[in-house]
C-alpha cells in the first residue's frame, strides 16, 4: 500500500512524495551520518590508542633506564659498603679488644710494680752493704793511720794522711759512681 502525502513549499507548490522513497532517503541520510560518526569515532580512537602507546612506550622507556641507573647506583653503592666492611674488618683485626689491653695491661703493671719492689729491696740492701763498708774502710784506715804514727816519722805521717784521704775521696767517689750506675741500669 502506497500512500501518497503532500507537502507545503513556500512557493505554494504541491510536491507528492513517495513515502517509501521518504524513509529510503532518511535512512541513507542516517546510515552516512551514522557512518561518518562511525568513522571519526575509529579516528578519535585511533588517534588515542596511538596516544596512550606512545605514552606507555615513553613510561616503559623511562622505567627501563630508572631501573638500569638504580642497579648500577646500588652496584657502586654495594661496592663502596664492602670497601667499608674491609677496611673496618682490617682495622678490627689488628685492634685488640678493651678486655685483651686490660688483662695485659694489669699483668705489666703487677710485673713492673714487682721489679720496683724488688729494685727498691736491692737498692736498700745496697746501701746498707755500702754504709757498712764504708764504716769499716774507715776504721781500716783509721787502724793503718794509728798503726803507721807509731812507725813513721811525722813528715811521713803527713803524706801518709794526704794518701789516705785520697784513697777515701776515691773510695767515696768509687762507690757513688757504682751506685749511680745501677740506678740508671734499674731506670732511676
Amino acid at each position: 500500500m502506497v500512500r501518497k502525502t503532500s507537502f507545503d513549499q513556500n512557493d505554494g507548490d504541491n510536491l507528492k512524495i513517495d513515502l517509501k522513497e521518504y524513509f529510503e532517503k532518511i535512512l541513507e541520510l542516517s546510515e552516512k551520518n551514522l557512518q561518518n560518526k562511525i568513522d571519526s569515532v575509529k579516528e578519535a580512537l585511533a588517534i588515542q590508542i596511538k596516544s596512550q602507546k606512545d605514552i606507555a612506550d615513553t613510561a616503559f622507556s623511562a622505567s627501563q633506564l630508572a631501573i638500569i641507573k638504580s642497579e648500577e647506583s646500588q652496584k657502586a653503592y654495594n661496592e663502596k659498603s664492602n670497601e667499608f666492611r674491609s677496611s673496618i674488618d682490617d682495622i678490627t683485626k689488628q685492634n685488640i679488644t678493651k678486655n685483651e689491653y686490660d688483662s695485659g695491661h694489669k699483668s705489666l703493671v703487677e710485673r713492673v710494680d714487682r721489679q720496683d719492689q724488688n729494685l727498691n729491696e736491692k737498692i736498700s740492701q745496697l746501701d746498707i752493704k755500702l754504709s757498712d763498708f764504708i764504716l769499716k774502710t774507715q776504721k781500716d784506715f783509721e787502724e793503718l793511720r794509728l798503726f803507721r804514727g807509731d812507725t813513721v816519722s811525722k813528715s811521713e805521717q803527713s803524706k801518709s794522711d794526704r794518701a789516705f784521704v785520697f784513697s777515701v775521696i776515691s773510695l767515696i767517689g768509687t762507690t757513688v759512681a757504682i751506685l749511680l750506675a745501677l740506678l740508671k741500669l734499674f731506670g732511676y
